[in-house]
């Protein structure tokens, strides 16, 4: 459930960032194999919210 948000939230993100669009793909995409691999998905969320702080916090640095 986690990680099916967080995939429409990075898909909203590809949308509306152009610039941002190839990091976004790829978190995307990450997130997309991690569906389907049950054993692995915990490691791959933590993963993912990670980068996903990161890449916003980035994100927030570089507007100001």
């Amino acid at each position: 459930m986690v990680m099916k948000t967080l995939l429409n939230i990075v898909e909203k993100k590809a949308a509306a960032d152009d610039h941002d669009t190839l990091l976004s793909l790829f978190i995307f995409g990450y997130v997309k194999s991690s569906l389907t691999d049950n054993l692995h998905s915990l490691i791959s969320l933590i993963f993912v919210e990670n980068l996903c702080s990161f890449y916003f916090v980035i994100l927030i640095l570089l507007n100001y």
